[in-house]
C-alpha cells in the first residue's frame, strides 16, 4: 500500500514542481515513521486506556483520598480516551486524502494528455494545493495530539507513583490499626484483671465481716459462761457452813492479803500521780506508763482471781452459820470488788482526778494540756492537708521524751522533718487559697450573686411559695455546711425565730417563703480558722432550705 500511495503522490507532484516535491517527500516520510501508511495494515497511535488495576487485597487508605485519585485517574483515562479518538479521526482523514490522491493519479495517466494544455492542468494542481495544505494542517494536529498524549501520558505515571505511595500509606495504617487492635485487648484484659481483684476484695471483707460475727458470738458465750460462774459462786457462798475457828484463822490472811493488794493499788496510783504531774500534754497516752500499769493490773487481777480461789476453798471446807461470818464476808467481798474496781479504772487509763479542790499548779497544768490536745488537733488537720496523718501516740512519744531530755531522733533530723513539713504546708495553703479565690470569684458572677462587705457571696436559689416570713415567726429551715476541700461539717433541722438569726440569715429569709432555698459562701479567715477550728484558706459552703413557717 505504501508503493501505491507513493506512486500516486509522485504523478500529482509532476504537475506542482520541485518545491512541491520536496514537501510531499517530507510528508511521506513523517506519515511512515509515524506508522500510519505502510505496507501494513493502518495502525492506530492511541496509547492503551489504562484501566484501574484489581488486587485481591487492596491496602486501606483514607476513602477521601482514594476517591480523589480514582476520579482524577478516570478524568485522565477519559482525557486520553480523547486524544485517541482525536487521532483516529486524523488519520480517517489522511487516509480519505491518500485515497483522494491516488484517484487523482489514476485520471491524470489514464485521461489526460500533454496536449490539453494549462486549462487542463489547472483543475488538478489546485486541487493538489488544497490537500497539501489540509496535509499540513493535520500534520500540525497530528503534533499537537502526540504532545498532549505525551503529556497525559506523564501526568499518569505520576498518578501512578501517588497511588503506589498511598498504597505504602495504607499498609503502614493497616498495621497502627493492628497495634490499636491489640493494645485495646490489652486494656480488655487488664479491666478483666481489676474486676477479678475487686470480686476478690469483696469476698475478702465478706470472710471478714464472718469472722468478726463468730467472734461476737464468741464473746457473748464466754460472757454467758461467766454470768453463770458467778451466780454459782453466789449460790455456793449463801449455802457454805465453814467451820469458824479455821475460817477466822483463813479470813485473817485474806484480809492481810487485801492490805497488801490496797497498798500496791494505793502506791501504784501514787506514781501514776507523780507521772502526770511532770507532763502538760492532758491526756496525751503515755506508752510506757501505760505498759507499766497495765503490768500492775494484770498482777493484781491475777492475785484477786486467786483470792477467790482460796475464798471459794475455805467456803467448801468451812460449814457453819454465823452473823459474824456473813458480815465480816460481805466485808471481804466489798474489799475485793473496790479493789477490783480501782484495777479497772487503772486498766481503762484513768490516771489522775483534777477537780475545784486540787491545787492552783494542778488546775493550771491541766488547762496547758487541754490546750496542747486541741494544738494536737489543728496540727492533725494541717497535716490531713498536706496527705499525712499526726501519729497521737508518736506525738506525746515526742512530747514526753523532750521533758525528760531523752530524744530518739537527732536535732538536725527533727529540724529537717520540721522545716520539709512547714515548707508542704506552705505550698498547700497557697494553692488551697488560689482554688478558694477562684470559687469565691467564679460565684460572685453568678446570676442573682449578692456579695457583702466582709467577702461573704449569697444566691437565692429558689424563692420557694408564697408567702414570705416575718421577723416574729418560727421558721424550720435545713442547714448543710460543707468544706470547699469536699469534707461535711454539718447536717441538721433547725427551728428559730426569724428575729433570733444572725443579721445574714434574717437578710435571705426575709426573701424565700417555704421550700426556699439559699447558698451561702464564706471565706476561712484565721479568725474563722481559730474560732472555728477550720483550716485556713479554705471556703466554708452553706445550703439552707425552708422547710415550714409557724
Amino acid at each position: 500500500m505504501r508503493k501505491c500511495v507513493k506512486a500516486a503522490l509522485s504523478c500529482v507532484l509532476l504537475f506542482s514542481g520541485t518545491t512541491t516535491l520536496a514537501v510531499e517527500t517530507s510528508l511521506l516520510d513523517r506519515l511512515a515513521q509515524e506508522k500510519i501508511i505502510g505496507d501494513a495494515e493502518l495502525r492506530p497511535q492511541a496509547l492503551p486506556v489504562p484501566q484501574p488495576s484489581i488486587s485481591t487485597h487492596p491496602a486501606e487508605v483514607p476513602e477521601t483520598n482514594t476517591d480523589k485519585l480514582r476520579a482524577e485517574n478516570a478524568q485522565l483515562a477519559h482525557q486520553l480516551h480523547g486524544v485517541n479518538e482525536r487521532i483516529l479521526a486524523m488519520q480517517k482523514k489522511i487516509s480519505d486524502i491518500e485515497r483522494a490522491s491516488a484517484l487523482s493519479a489514476r485520471q491524470k495517466t489514464q485521461g489526460q494528455n500533454a496536449r490539453q494544455g494549462t486549462s487542463a492542468s489547472g483543475t488538478p494542481a489546485r486541487t493538489q494545493d488544497r490537500n497539501l495544505a489540509r496535509i499540513r494542517d493535520l500534520n500540525k494536529q497530528l503534533d499537537a495530539a502526540v504532545k498532549q498524549r505525551n503529556a497525559l501520558a506523564v501526568e499518569l505515571s505520576n498518578m501512578k507513583a501517588v497511588t503506589d505511595r498511598n498504597k505504602s500509606d495504607g499498609a503502614a495504617l493497616n498495621a497502627a490499626r493492628t497495634e490499636i487492635t491489640g493494645l485495646k485487648k490489652q486494656t480488655a484484659e487488664l479491666q478483666a484483671a481489676k474486676q477479678e481483684l475487686l470480686s476478690k476484695a469483696k469476698s475478702d471483707d465478706s470472710a471478714l465481716s464472718t469472722n468478726l460475727s463468730t467472734a461476737r458470738t464468741e464473746i457473748a458465750r464466754l460472757q454467758k459462761q461467766v454470768a453463770e460462774l458467778q451466780a454459782a459462786n453466789k449460790k455456793l457462798l449463801e449455802v457454805s457452813k465453814s467451820d469458824s475457828a479455821v475460817f477466822s484463822a483463813d479470813l485473817s490472811a485474806a484480809r492481810a492479803e487485801i492490805a497488801d493488794l490496797k497498798k500496791q493499788a494505793v502506791d501504784l496510783q501514787a506514781a501514776h500521780q507523780q507521772r502526770m504531774e511532770l507532763s502538760t500534754s492532758g491526756g496525751a497516752t503515755l506508752n510506757d506508763d501505760l505498759n507499766a500499769a497495765r503490768s500492775e493490773i494484770a498482777n493484781l487481777k491475777k492475785r484477786a482471781t486467786e483470792l477467790q480461789v482460796d475464798n471459794q476453798q475455805l467456803i467448801e471446807k468451812s460449814r457453819f452459820d454465823s452473823g459474824v461470818f456473813n458480815t465480816e464476808l460481805k466485808d471481804a467481798r466489798a474489799e475485793i470488788a473496790s479493789l477490783k474496781k480501782q484495777t479497772a479504772e487503772l486498766q481503762t487509763g484513768k490516771r489522775y482526778a483534777v477537780n475545784d479542790k486540787a491545787s492552783k499548779d494542778v488546775r493550771t497544768s491541766y488547762a496547758v494540756g487541754t490546750w496542747y490536745a486541741e494544738t494536737a488537733a489543728k496540727e492533725t488537720q494541717k497535716l490531713a492537708a498536706i496527705g499525712k496523718k499526726l501519729d497521737i501516740q508518736a506525738f506525746s512519744q515526742g512530747f514526753n521524751d523532750k521533758l525528760n531530755n531523752g530524744l530518739q531522733l537527732s536535732q538536725d533530723k527533727l529540724a529537717a522533718e520540721i522545716n520539709d513539713a512547714q515548707k508542704q504546708l506552705k505550698a498547700a495553703m497557697q494553692s488551697t487559697e488560689k482554688q478558694s479565690k477562684a470559687l469565691m470569684d467564679a460565684a460572685a458572677k453568678e446570676k442573682g450573686a449578692v456579695k457583702m462587705p466582709d467577702g461573704i457571696v449569697y444566691r437565692v436559689v429558689d424563692k420557694g411559695k408564697a408567702p414570705t416570713m416575718t421577723d416574729r415567726q418560727e421558721v424550720v429551715f435545713e442547714i448543710s455546711e460543707q468544706l470547699s476541700t469536699g469534707e461535711e461539717l454539718n447536717r441538721e433541722t433547725q427551728a428559730k425565730r426569724v428575729q433570733e438569726l444572725s443579721p445574714l440569715f434574717q437578710t435571705i429569709f426575709r426573701q424565700l417563703g417555704v421550700g426556699g432555698a439559699a447558698k451561702i459562701l464564706t471565706p476561712v479567715t484565721q479568725a474563722h480558722a481559730d474560732a472555728m477550728g477550720l483550716p485556713t484558706g479554705t471556703v466554708s459552703i452553706i445550703m439552707v432550705k425552708i422547710a415550714g413557717i409557724k
